[in-house]
């Protein structure tokens, strides 16, 4: 039974709208998900129990791998001799391996990282997610010198297919489309021209692309028709977590599209998805149920405060007047929930999703997606507890 106190998305998710920037593709995913057909029984074997007795120990290494990589303003420094080194391009939101991305190219230090690609033949760039302002300016510190910004420590290689020119349907907005194939991982070892995350012209616009030192990663993951017991019974356990995880929502009353994206997830989990794919799908339902969360938490403000200014006599009748007058932390709620490039979440929730990219074998990720499902489900179960302490 869900509270009668439960939030209706009418006036409060009218302003949350209201607030909502222009929605450009900056970064869009062309994803194969599914493969295979129908979820299967859960079954007990040897391969399981042999991938329990490492379980803890794969998750105890992936909790000491180093998340984030600062930078900060600096002089240009000389790459190993030797070394591998990559362009990068910060993206708004995870890019996971065994996938195609685009990329909107479409400020000058973008420009110019492409031309530099296209003028020298070479075609791989690591695309980490970045702990970006809006603006460079805003990295800096209050006296105005440059202060520190992340890059995810273990990102994506992007290998570049395809360069359309977007300059006439996007009005100018966008240069390019960048097509991508995720070739890899690569941990970042040294910045090699950190200034160029602070430096911008006249428009307070980056002018160049920032260069990394990097370490490349193979990929353990087995083709499909090499892939062992051991695969298919971690794949079933998962299934069951996420079954779990599935039921535990739709008791919550979590939203019917989030509680639908995780039943159709777990219906395609077959013995022969990759671990890449399992994480790719993790991420994407996770973030759907705590962008509902945030919605509804930010709603429920916006109602409550509506309310308050109805008692103390003010009516705000005008959009824009309700908006001047709500309190500037709520606003920036508001205007966060409608983030283009989607929600900014903390680094909490990025945290379990870094590991799993910086995992190196496919146990490890098996190990760590079952542990994140297995947390969700106690959440989930504490929440369903102090919903009934509330409801008697």
């Amino acid at each position: 039974m869900r509270s009668k106190k439960s939030i209706a998305p009418s006036l409060a998710l009218t302003l949350v709208l209201l607030c909502a920037w222009p929605q450009s593709r900056f970064f869009s995913g062309q994803e194969r998900l599914f493969c295979g057909s129908s979820h299967w029984s859960q079954r007990k074997s040897d391969a399981s129990r042999r991938l329990c007795r490492h379980h803890q120990a794969h998750v105890q290494r992936l909790a000491e791998v180093p998340l984030w990589v600062e930078v900060s303003g600096g002089p240009e420094v000389e790459a190993e001799k030797g070394a591998t080194v990559l362009p990068v391009f910060p993206t708004p939101a995870l890019v996971w391996p065994d996938n195609i991305v685009q990329l909107a190219v479409a400020d000058p230090s973008q420009y110019s990282l492409y031309e530099h690609l296209l003028m020298t033949g070479r075609r791989t760039i690591i695309a980490p997610i970045a702990r970006l302002p809006k603006t460079a300016g805003a990295c800096t510190g209050e006296d105005g010198a440059p202060s520190q910004c992340w890059l995810q420590g273990t990102a994506a290689v992007l290998h570049l297919d395809e360069l359309k020119d977007a300059t006439e349907k996007s009005g100018g907005k966008i240069k390019y489309i960048a097509k991508h194939t995720v070739v890899g991982r690569a941990s970042i070892e040294k910045v090699l021209n950190p200034s160029a995350l602070f430096e911008v012209d006249e428009h307070q616009l980056r002018t160049d692309y920032l260069r990394v030192q990097v370490k490349l990663h193979h990929d353990d993951e087995d083709p499909l028709q090499e892939r062992s017991s051991s695969h298919a019974a971690s794949v079933s356990e998962l299934a069951g977590a996420w079954d779990e995880v599935g039921l535990l929502a739709e008791r919550l009353g979590e939203s019917r599209h989030s509680v639908s994206a995780m039943e159709s997830a777990t219906q395609h989990l077959t013995p022969e998805i990759s671990t890449w794919r399992l994480a790719n799908m993790w991420h994407k339902l996770r973030t759907c149920v705590q962008s509902n969360r945030e919605q509804n938490r930010i709603a429920a403000a916006v109602n409550t405060w509506i309310q308050q200014e109805k008692d103390q006599g003010r009516l705000h009748c005008d959009p824009g007047q309700t908006l001047s007058a709500m309190p500037r932390q709520l606003l920036e709620e508001v205007t966060r929930v409608n983030c283009p490039i989607g929600l900014k979440f903390d680094d909490d929730f990025y945290a379990p999703f870094l590991r799993l990219i910086a995992a190196d074998s496919a146990s490890e990720r098996h190990a760590l997606l079952l542990d994140m499902a297995r947390d969700e489900a106690k959440n989930a179960r504490a929440r369903l507890s102090i919903q009934s302490l509330q409801l008697e």
